[in-house]
């Protein structure tokens, strides 16, 4: 995960959140990825389609966009993280409303900065 502005902080879970998605989508800079519609919730994000054929959310200024078509500005997962309550995480980035996160378990991924308090 390379998008976002780099923070490194220790912040609370104040809501539990479970991944939505199971099979994200990743992409590596320079891929080329089919574009579709921006994210009602969560501005700043875009439905989009990789290579593999995976598709998912991404963070728009990841992406050159170019009409339908999108490249890839840095390489990304849009791996999600399972957290609970109480948790204590690592916030290492901040991108449009998600912070990606390294748990206390050792997993890393992104949750909504919603559910997180410094």
């Amino acid at each position: 995960m390379s998008a976002g502005e780099h923070a490194s902080a220790v912040a609370r879970v104040i809501e539990r959140y479970r991944a939505q998605y199971t099979d994200p989508i990743g992409f590596a800079a320079g891929d080329e990825l089919v574009l579709g519609r921006r994210d009602d919730q969560f501005v700043g994000w875009m439905w989009a389609t990789a290579p593999s054929g995976k598709s998912g959310w991404v963070p728009i200024e990841a992406l050159a966009i170019e009409g339908a078509r999108g490249r890839a500005l840095c390489d990304y997962t849009a791996r999600e993280l399972d957290v609970d309550v109480d948790e204590r995480v690592t916030i290492e980035s901040e991108l449009a409303g998600w912070a990606w996160v390294r748990s206390e378990r050792g997993g890393e991924g992104w949750v909504p900065l919603a559910h997180l308090a410094r």
